[in-house]
């Protein structure tokens, strides 16, 4: 099925952009959901070979908050089980530690000044596998010409870009734009598969007054079950009530901890912010305890190639939040456990946590440079909240394996907040 959807140009003519939506049968596709669906209980159940087997995994387990053995199937696209498998395609990863990737909650990717594919070859090295974008910024130039451009850009890339369709287009009524888009606009886009709502909504104003062309913007994000990303500075009392009984789940727009308890405490998420424009990962650190954590997302919002290039991405809002003294370990005290002869930054950073108040085990090397997995066992303490030992040294080659600081890890009950720096 096609439909044709109409778009106000700036001269006030009506413009076509067809959009294919598949011929499809309801049934048809219930079919091929179930063929799906049946090859992935076989293959997790072991009756039949999985697509890929990464063998000998040491793997951080989210849901169990531990580092976990064993081999990783996957087929059709989806991690199906964990245990002893067997596979078309198998790799072994011994010595590794497997995990998820790093996912920017928020960004413009225009902001970072390259294509998509450009900025992608940027952030993959740093360990970011998905970003959700909102294309306001090509949008207010574009129109809905430039929500498809960005779509079709981001297609087949290794990294798994998402969206959320532009709220506000032009950001103002007394902005000049090259589109005026209103909920028709925009709304055949829901049906892509990597569209997952609606964009920050900016227009809070419009929210709280119960602006109907506002408004109806969000229930047909609903419509389509989509969820209503929020852009709410300073917005309190009852205007704050408001603008989330609306249905606005998020807010990426907090600089200081009361503004995000408060959201938080009315239910919605908060995206931390550390990018080029704003930086609000210090003045939120509060807010990274195990009462708030659980709501609480990374997100860069607008990111310059000289900050990527410099400084990395998300990786550098969970280094700075380390370095910065967050407490990772939910259940243990202030000791730490590092290495002697780890590199300066890591060192003074230990030495300014022993000004605050936590103990330090310094792990002595043996003379070829190497810490032996015991050193690390016998080191472990029920109130150790952070291990963080080189597992690599290009001058003096291996100083503890990953594999035996794993094991150490397991045995001694340590979880995933527990930091192996490399």
């Amino acid at each position: 099925m096609c439909v044709i959807n109409h778009l106000p140009s700036p001269e006030g003519d009506c413009g076509e952009r067809m959009v294919c939506m598949g011929t499809e049968s309801y049934t048809g596709r219930i079919n091929r959901k179930l063929s799906k669906k049946l090859r992935i209980v076989e293959v997790a159940a072991g009756r039949e070979k999985a697509d890929l087997v990464l063998k000998n995994a040491v793997y951080v387990n989210v849901f169990s908050n531990e580092l976990c053995r064993g081999d990783i199937a996957v087929a059709e696209g989806l991690i199906v089980g964990m245990g002893t498998y067997s596979g078309t395609s198998e790799v072994d990863v011994s010595g590794k530690i497997v995990l998820p990737g790093f996912i920017d909650a928020h960004i413009h990717l225009e902001s970072a000044m390259v294509s998509p594919q450009e900025f992608v070859r940027a952030v993959l090295p740093h360990g970011t596998t998905t970003v959700v974008t909102d294309p306001h910024e090509i949008a207010n130039v574009m129109g809905a010409d430039g929500i498809e451009y960005m779509l079709q850009a981001t297609e087949d890339l290794p990294v798994d870009v998402r969206f959320m369709l532009p709220s506000c287009v032009p950001a103002t009524p007394m902005d000049e734009s090259g589109a005026v888009l209103d909920y028709r606009t925009i709304d055949s886009f829901y049906d892509h598969p990597r569209v997952q709502g609606l964009a920050e909504m900016m227009n809070y104003p419009g929210v709280i007054g119960a602006d109907p062309m506002v408004i109806e913007k969000i229930v047909a994000a609903q419509a389509h079950h989509k969820k209503i990303d929020g852009h709410a500075p300073g917005l309190a009392d009852a205007d704050l009530n408001a603008y989330i009984a609306a249905g606005v789940y998020s807010d990426h727009e907090c600089s200081d901890p009361a503004d995000a308890i408060a959201k938080l405490e009315r239910g919605q998420f908060i995206m931390i912010r550390e990018g080029t424009a704003a930086r609000n990962l210090e003045a939120l650190l509060p807010l990274l305890t195990p009462q708030y954590a659980d709501r609480c997302m990374f997100c860069c919002d607008d990111k310059h190639p000289s900050d990527l290039l410099e400084k990395g991405h998300i990786d550098y809002n969970v280094r700075e939040a380390i370095r910065r003294g967050v407490e990772l370990n939910r259940r243990r005290g202030k000791h730490i456990v590092t290495t002697a002869i780890e590199h300066a930054a890591v060192l003074e950073t230990c030495k300014e946590l022993e000004r605050q108040g936590y103990e330090v085990t310094y792990l002595k090397p043996d003379r070829a440079g190497r810490v032996a997995p015991e050193q690390l066992a016998a080191a472990l303490r029920p109130d150790t909240a952070l291990v963080s030992t080189m597992l690599v040294n290009n001058e003096t080659g291996a100083v503890l394996p990953v594999e035996a600081a794993a094991r150490a890890m397991l045995e001694g009950g340590l979880c995933l907040e527990e930091y192996l720096g490399a």
